[in-house]
């Protein structure tokens, strides 16, 4: 069976990386206080720090641990340019999500629209090395800075006309995509490490979280220094200003570029200025928050993980509480502002804001379902990608006129296959399509026990269901098979495993109740089926750590 496209990337098994989800709510109630409380003068002046900038490159670098999660089946399953049309696709509809939002949300800068650039544009680089990644990111670090303030110079406003409006998303605008790019980059890298600990154990996934944290130190320091270091410079070139003026001057936020083109800007760590001193500070930030936040959950037990879903569910639908957001920002100053301010801006409008995510999250928590825009996104996805399909075709036999067989060889030994098969935690890991995810799987694995998989699709749900028929533990899986709702008999399917050198040779057998069924089967379910059994593979070979 086919590895993976991108050795970096780890198998669809790997279990969800629950401190990722926590650490989007983190930032997504970071760009709330930038919203409504950040007024400096009139806040701590640690609040300001912490609030004006990182929240967003925060979301950003977490933008990219999506696209390795969105991506990680179809490289599993071999399927490259599957896994970049469904990243194309996923980005334009995050942008266009951005366009609409706009005109409603006046008061916010919406990062949506370059946001979904650099997304689709991650499809250039979904399938690449590390060192690749690594390669594009640290330029784009280095110069990405004085690109922006440079093309400000030169190159006409964001609000001039259709070009203008391009160049504001690539270049010139409050969030260009070359200094996001960079953080959606510096993500990918985090998620595929992060991936294959997971895959391994938890001491591996602990001592990656560990490293990741101590860069993130790294580069919050270095950052600090040399900004520190631009700051002086300043300083002795405004000659007689104090120093707490030249402080607010260095420091004031530069909406998307440096003030100026001098190099001296470039070792400021201004807040949104794209400099190597602000993504060094604010990267390191990132990386410290999904770290630390990571390996608190990593030291929970499963009882208090689940007690997290709510905040996990509202962090895991950053499109639909972030547009919320936006807009209510937005009709608050209009509506509530002059009646009751402290509704509209101030830490009572935060802790509002707030409560509405995470009555968001708790919905979603109580109905298992994903964001309303979270579900748009990965729908038009899915239709982009189409079906996943095995990279080598299986040898189907048809030994009579209504039942067809296949061998798959894999790497894993029998009970490992055997857990696969009958483990209602692993089965959904595998089995459906990405575009048929299982959203609830329930199993009595003993003979005249039944199963029953609701698959999620675009029109609601499919319910694939039966009764096991036969079990021999670790040898013969058989069980009947049927759509619920659809006329038929459906089939019967025998799995066996046997013992190989290399593994474990699998063996499915499928009845039908006519050829015409058989065949069809034949010509459409044999890639499908190569396609799971691939990621089957995919996901033991992670399991084992390799």
């Amino acid at each position: 069976m086919s590895a993976p496209t991108d050795p970096g990337a780890a198998p669809r098994g790997a279990r969800r990386l629950v401190g990722t989800d926590l650490a989007r709510l983190v930032a997504i109630a970071g760009m709330m206080a930038a919203h409504v409380v950040l007024e400096p003068g009139t806040i701590p002046a640690a609040v300001v720090w912490a609030v004006d900038g990182p929240p967003s490159t925060l979301f950003a670098v977490l933008g990219g641990t999506s696209v390795v999660l969105a991506s990680r089946a179809r490289l599993a399953a071999g399927q490259p340019w599957a896994a970049r049309r469904a990243l194309v696709a996923r980005g334009l509809v995050v942008a266009l999500i951005g366009l609409l939002v706009e005109p409603f949300a006046s008061a916010v800068y919406v990062v949506l629209v370059p946001f979904g650039v650099a997304i689709a544009l991650s499809a250039l680089v979904v399938a690449a090395r590390w060192w690749v990644l690594l390669a594009i990111a640290v330029p784009l670090a280095a110069a990405g800075g004085s690109i922006a303030v440079r093309a400000r110079e030169a190159l006409p406003a964001p609000d001039d006309g259709p070009l203008g409006a391009a160049l504001g998303v690539l270049l010139t605008g409050v969030y260009p995509v070359v200094t996001w790019w960079c953080y959606l980059l510096v993500g990918m890298l985090v998620a595929r490490a992060l991936l294959r600990a997971t895959a391994a154990d938890k001491v591996a996934e602990r001592r990656v979280l560990g490293l990741v944290a101590l860069v993130g130190a790294a580069l919050l320091v270095a950052g600090s220094v040399v900004s520190e270091a631009g700051i002086r410079l300043l300083a002795e070139r405004m000659g007689g200003v104090d120093q707490a003026s030249v402080r607010g001057i260095a420091l004031a936020n530069g909406y998307g570029a440096a003030a100026g083109p001098e190099p001296m800007w470039q070792l400021i760590a201004a807040p949104h200025t794209g400099t190597p001193a602000d993504i060094a500070r604010t990267a390191g930030l990132a990386l410290l928050v999904i770290a630390l936040v990571s390996l608190a959950v990593s030291t929970l037990p499963p009882h208090a993980v689940r007690l997290l879903e709510p905040l996990r569910a509202a962090g895991g639908a950053p499109l639909t509480v972030y547009a919320v957001h936006v807009v209510l920002v937005t009709l608050g100053l209009q509506l509530l502002l002059p009646i009751a301010p402290d509704l509209a801006l101030g830490w009572g409008a935060w802790l509002v804001q707030l409560g509405i995510a995470l009555a968001i999250g708790a919905l979603l928590a109580a109905t298992g379902s994903k964001g309303p825009l979270e579900r748009l996104v990965t729908w038009t996805a899915d239709r982009a990608a189409g079906l996943a399909v095995g990279a080598r075709p299986l040898e189907v036999q048809r030994p009579d006129p209504t039942s067809l067989t296949f061998e798959v060889p894999m790497g894993a030994s029998r009970a490992a296959v055997w857990r696969a098969l009958t483990d209602p935690e692993q089965l959904p890991r595998w089995v459906p399509d990405p575009t048929l995810p299982i959203v609830r799987c329930e199993m009595d694995v003993r003979p005249g026990g039944r199963y029953r998989w609701v698959h999620r699709t675009a029109l609601g749900e499919l319910v694939v269901a039966g009764e096991y028929l036969r079990i021999e533990p670790e040898r013969t899986l058989q069980q009947t098979m049927a759509v619920e709702g659809r006329r038929g008999p459906g089939t019967v399917v025998t799995v066996r495993l046997e013992e190989s050198a290399g593994g474990t040779v699998v063996t499915v057998h499928e009845a039908f109740s006519s050829s015409g069924l058989r065949d069809r089967a034949a010509r459409r379910g044999a890639g499908v089926a190569a396609a799971s059994y691939e990621r089957l593979d995919a996901l033991l070979e992670g399991e084992r750590g390799a």
